[in-house]
């Protein structure tokens, strides 16, 4: 168990890392910081005796039933003095639980499901199975029995659903890797001598290959690099403390990859004018603006690829997700611009904005994404639904928000699978997704406009344990593959079995692997790929083996991906005091406001941003009976009016 001594370490780079108000800034800012509650302690020794007590005990009190109780290992630290009268939230999440003022706030530790499985129970990614002997297969290995490659279609669903997917993902979750830096060049893992592949010095784990049937004889190393461990934890050779990894943004559904997680981020974003966001023109038309660490000649040659700036930093991974970006930056300047002639005040039309774009993404994301995901049983069972009229009243500083390993290290990486070989850009053309990663020569081809009508028109792949073959053999161009190096990042975090997290939601465990298919959870093809990779149920993995599910009713993921995904938007609401429905008088919208909130969707954004004049009123749907085409004027829309006497 981990000492004192490393705990006031912890304590202390937790404070010095949390980014704090520029108090020097001329132009007001939404003031966050005021005197602490009166009987709260802000010593070293005290934080550091707060943070050992609990991970000793684990929780100190237990999140809403169902589900397991959840391990954090410092979320009780008061790292920050917080003002109860702020109706904002704070750039970087901290201060939205008072008593606990880190839980969801970035650059702090992912929470666990269940107890981490470290080859060595505390630092060393798993290379064995959890239960028998010998060596796990190579996560390529098991990714090409696994996770095969086909084309097959939803019928029911578009591709914008997997595109959100990925875009809400990146509001919530990133874990970034550990690598060295000599002059500024990544030092690649597979350059070294193989008994060096796991060097702790160097945070590699690459991915090992042999006669690879795709990727030819000459490729038997795939790049890896670790998890980063959570900062002033010794990152190796520790034989007392525990590897936690960071999650480097806000836990809540906040609208970070739009604004960012930290003060610098966000004002670098900013215009400082109008409440508006920095954006740049292309043939006339909104977008991003480009990246200031851009290379000078990079706009002028297209083998240098240039890329975007936003609030997350993967805004330039592919097009479409790009795509998605431009629409959110556009609604939130067009907001700004219908509040400008009331409000005036560049720091209220801001925050203002930001906050009404926050609500509208929990309002995308609760009433048309997860529906979809998880079926009416789960969404239910994890109080998901929001209300038709009134307010919320369930918020819990008892709950910590926080992210949970297991979902952001498998479970919401189900989206890989609903990725589309080709991305239509209209009614007959399409991009491949090889060159969709080259994304600002692909949108100055071809615009975000363009990318948007074909996303939703697309059919997505369907939800199971299939990928694409430019996902699986082809990622980024190059010899990567994604269902891999998913396996191999469980492994990293040494996240626990499949059957351990079915144990920690009482789902029931097969004890042989006919018992998969007896009880419904796989379909024969998937039960027999797992065994040609894994000796016993025990030893299966969480995303082959959470993916690989037969899915529950009315949803698209199988019961132990959509326990895991619910149980993390059921903290996310249950842990958010800025929760956009919350009755309380101090973060709540007024009660004409939270009415034009619930008007929206992601229609209703992509009539107002896009250059079109129908949509259908799901844009996650197909086109179907009661989903039809309709014009834009049809479609309800939120009325700022109800803003400006603020």
């Amino acid at each position: 168990m981990a000492n004192k001594h490393v705990f006031l370490l912890l304590c202390l780079s937790l404070v010095v890392t949390t980014p704090m108000a520029n108090r020097s800034r001329k132009r007001h800012r939404a003031h966050n910081s005021a005197s602490p509650p009166d009987d709260a302690d802000f010593s070293l020794e005290n934080l550091a005796n707060v943070a050992y007590d609990q991970l000793s005990r684990g929780p100190s009190s237990n999140p809403p039933p169902p589900g397991p109780p959840l391990v954090n290992p410092y979320a009780a630290l008061l790292a920050k003095q917080c003002d109860q009268t702020a109706s904002f939230r704070t750039i970087d999440g901290t201060c939205n639980n008072i008593n606990r003022p880190l839980n969801g706030a970035a650059k702090t530790p992912l929470n666990r499901l269940a107890i981490s499985r470290y080859e060595d129970g505390i630092n060393k990614p798993r290379t064995s199975p959890f239960l028998s002997s010998g060596s796990l297969k190579s996560a390529r290995d098991v990714s090409v029995a696994v996770h095969e490659t086909t084309t097959i279609d939803s019928t029911k669903f578009t591709h914008l659903l997997m595109n959100y997917g990925q875009f809400l993902d990146h509001d919530i979750t990133l874990s970034p890797e550990a690598f060295e830096e000599v002059e500024h060049v990544r030092e690649t893992c597979c350059t070294l001598p193989k008994d060096e592949w796991t060097s702790a010095q160097k945070e590699c784990f690459p991915i090992s290959i042999s006669n690879d049937a795709v990727f030819g004889p000459d490729v038997t190393c795939m790049e890896f690099f670790r998890s980063a461990p959570v900062p002033g934890l010794p990152m190796t050779q520790t034989k007392n403390v525990e590897r936690y990894q960071l999650n480097d943004i806000t836990a809540y559904v906040d609208g970070s990859q739009v604004y960012g997680s930290s003060n610098t981020k966000a004002d670098s974003l900013r215009t400082f004018v109008g409440g508006k966001l920095n954006s740049s023109l292309h043939n006339g038309q909104e977008r991003l603006p480009l990246a200031k660490d851009n290379p000078p000649s990079c706009s002028a040659d297209p083998e240098n690829e240039c890329h975007f700036d936003a609030g997350d930093v993967r805004n330039s991974e592919q097009a479409a997700l790009t795509s998605l970006h431009t629409l959110f930056l556009r609604e939130h300047n067009r907001l700004a611009d219908l509040l400008q002639p009331t409000l005036q005040d560049d720091e209220l039309i801001y925050q203002t904005t930001r906050k009404i774009i926050g609500a509208i993404l929990q309002r995308i994301t609760y009433n048309e994404f997860l529906p979809v995901v998880l079926g009416p049983q789960v969404m239910q069972k994890y109080n998901l639904n929001l209300l038709q009229s009134g307010r919320f009243t369930g918020y819990s500083n008892t709950v910590d928000a926080g992210i949970l390993n297991e979902f952001s290290t498998a479970a919401f990486r189900f989206g890989h699978s609903l990725v589309r070989q080709t991305f239509s850009r209209s009614d007959t053309d399409s991009v491949d997704i090889g060159d969709m990663f080259s994304t600002y020569n692909t949108l100055n081809s071809y615009g975000s406009h363009a990318m948007l009508k074909g996303l939703s028109s697309d059919n997505m792949r369907g939800c199971d344990r299939f990928v694409t073959t430019g996902i699986r053999d082809a990622l980024f161009g190059g010899h990567l593959d994604l269902p891999a190096l998913n396996i191999q990042r469980g492994r990293d975090h040494g996240i626990a079995s499949y059957n351990d997290i079915r144990r920690s939601f009482h789902l029931g465990i097969a004890t042989n692997f006919t018992q998969l298919v007896q009880g419904g959870t796989h379909d024969g093809p998937s039960m027999r790929a797992l065994r040609q990779v894994y000796k016993r149920t025990e030893d299966i993995e969480l995303f082959p083996g959470g993916l690989s599910e037969t899915p529950v009713e009315g949803g698209i993921v199988g019961p132990t991906f959509a326990n895991v995904i619910g149980k993390q938007f059921e903290l996310l609401k249950y842990g958010d005091r800025f929760w956009h429905e919350t009755d309380d008088p101090t973060t709540r919208f007024t009660r004409d406001q939270l009415k034009e909130i619930r008007k929206v969707t992601l229609a209703s954004l992509y009539c107002a941003n896009v250059d079109v004049t129908t949509s259908r009123p799901s844009l996650f749907l197909v086109q179907d009976v009661g989903n039809e085409e309709l014009a834009c004027s049809s479609i309800p829309s939120l009325d700022i009016s109800k803003w400006t006497t603020v």
